[in-house]
Order: C-alpha cells, then sequence, then structure tokens
C-alpha cells in the first residue's frame, strides 16, 4: 500500500510540475493552426526568382523557360504607404497596349484596407491617355475599378478586400466600350461605359496612380504575379490562369506585355524588359497564410 501511495503522489507531482507546460504547447499549437501555419502551402516548395522567364529569339515565338509548373513564389511584394510613397514604377515599352486596343490584366491581390487603392496603372499623363486598375474601397466590398487618369470608367463588388488572397482582372477586346471583370477565375460583370484611350511609351505603376497625379490611391496589402496582355484572353484561359494559382506562368506567350512575378524583386519576365524600380516596397515570405490553392467546385 505504501508503495502505491508513493507512485500515486510521484504522478500527482509530475502532473503539477508538467500539467501547464503541456496545456501551454497545446495553447500554441491550436493558435498556429488557426493562424494556418500548417497549411500545406506553409512546406510546399517555394519559387526563387528567375525560376521561369518568357525567352524571345528572332526566329521563333516566344516560350516559357525554366521550371514554370507553378510552384510557390518565395516571397510577394508588400506595399505600406505609412512608411511614405510606396510603389514600383518603371518605363512601358511598344510591347504595352495602345490607342482603342485590345488589353487584359490580371493580378494576385491580398488586403484589408478600405479607401480606394491603385494595384496597376499604365500610359502617359503628359497624354492624358492610361488605365487604372484599383480598388474602390468600402468595408469588406472591396469593388474592383477600371478608370483613366480623370474619371472612372466601371466597377463591379467583388469582396476582395476581406484580407484573403483574390485573383483579379479586367479583359477589354479592341476597339470595344465592354470591360469584363473577373474574380478568382469567374466572370464578376461586363460594362459598357465608353471608350478609352491608351498609350504604350509611358510608365507604369504597380501599388499607385501616377505620382504626379493630385491622388495616388496607394495601395495597401500585398501583390504577387502581375500579369499584362495586348489581347483580350478568353474565359477558359482566364479559368487556367486562376486554377495555376498565385505562381502561375502566362496562360500565353502571344501577345504578352509584361509579366512581373513581384517575388523578391520588380523585374518584368515576359522578355519585354521594363524593369520596376521599388519605393518602399519590402518582399516578404511570411504571406501564405490566408492564401487557399484554387479550385473548381465539386
Amino acid at each position: 500500500m505504501a508503495m502505491r501511495g508513493r507512485k500515486a503522489q510521484t504522478a500527482a507531482e509530475y502532473l503539477l510540475a508538467y500539467g501547464w507546460t503541456l496545456i501551454l504547447v497545446g495553447i500554441i499549437i491550436f493558435a498556429l493552426f488557426e493562424l494556418g501555419f500548417f497549411a500545406g502551402s506553409n512546406f510546399a516548395t517555394r519559387a526563387q526568382p528567375d525560376t521561369c522567364t518568357v525567352v524571345k529569339t528572332i526566329n521563333s515565338s516566344p516560350a516559357l523557360r525554366g521550371d514554370c509548373s507553378g510552384q510557390l513564389p518565395q516571397s510577394v511584394a508588400s506595399f505600406n504607404p505609412l512608411l511614405g510613397s510606396s510603389y514600383i514604377s518603371g518605363a512601358s515599352g511598344g510591347a504595352f497596349p495602345s490607342g482603342h486596343g485590345a488589353f487584359s490584366e490580371f493580378a494576385w491581390v491580398n488586403t484589408l484596407n478600405n479607401n480606394q487603392e491603385t494595384i496597376f496603372a499604365f500610359g502617359g499623363t503628359a497624354q492624358g491617355a492610361g488605365i487604372v486598375f484599383s480598388i474602390a474601397g468600402g468595408v469588406n466590398s472591396g469593388t474592383l475599378l477600371v478608370s483613366d487618369f480623370y474619371k472612372s470608367i466601371s466597377g463591379v463588388v467583388g469582396g476582395v478586400n476581406d484580407g484573403n488572397w483574390h485573383f483579379v482582372g479586367v479583359v477589354h477586346p479592341a476597339n470595344s466600350s465592354e470591360f469584363d471583370m473577373f474574380v478568382d477565375g469567374q466572370w464578376s460583370n461586363s460594362s459598357i461605359p465608353g471608350s478609352v484611350d491608351l498609350y504604350n511609351s509611358g510608365s507604369f505603376w504597380i501599388g499607385s496612380e501616377p505620382v504626379s497625379l493630385t491622388k495616388q490611391y496607394q495601395y495597401s496589402g500585398q501583390i504577387a504575379n502581375i500579369q499584362l496582355y495586348n489581347t483580350s484572353l478568353n474565359g477558359q484561359q482566364v479559368e487556367n490562369l486562376w486554377l495555376g494559382g498565385i505562381g502561375a506562368a502566362p496562360s500565353t506567350t502571344e501577345g504578352l506585355a509584361g509579366w512581373w512575378p513581384l517575388n523578391g524583386n520588380g523585374d518584368d519576365y515576359s522578355g519585354n524588359g521594363q524593369v520596376g524600380i521599388p519605393y518602399n516596397v519590402t518582399f516578404v515570405t511570411t504571406w501564405t497564410g490566408t492564401y487557399t490553392a484554387p479550385s473548381l467546385p465539386q
């Protein structure tokens, strides 16, 4: 009996000594689950910068080179206007859409901001010709907005400023006044607001409208994998691009005007050499907690 009593006492002392430690460990593990730390994307192989690029040669069509399987990027671009002007900009080349030509632009975005904020803009302010793709704001409404440098053109509620990653884009056919909006691979809205004039020899801006304008509507959050085409992608191409995930290579290299993965730098991997220079932008590796790999509804 005395032996059993001593064993029981030892067990009780063990629980008293280590019980709180076990409870604390359990709380930490639960918190990590809630934060998405154990999500599969946290342990997937990450693509380094320059993993996949487009190569152009004189005698052949543009082609992808490298590992273009859609690995998750090592890092994404993080914009914070509180640090000052926070954006990426560079000179656009002749491959950009111009006049009343077709264009398509897509990006992965993650923001909780309730104010209007710019995803991508290009054109010439002196010429008064350009396009701005932005999120118009509103608490958890995240209205996608297309405008020129001076007036709103089209908008659609997409719920994209909820703090999770979303794939957003706009497609504009040539010589058309129609703008098709897409959210997470699905067509969301089409409107006919009037024509837009494009200018392909100006500049481009990521995370801000042209800094020469009175209001830049700077972005607050994270952006990845911006792709610009001087063609209008069809619905299947858009869906395939979304299903490829945040690290997807362009759905086609024909008509690819610019491709900025924003994986550690502002370089253009379309083969057109339109390098973006970051200003008060950081490239962060801890971005996967709010990302869910795309999949078709069952």
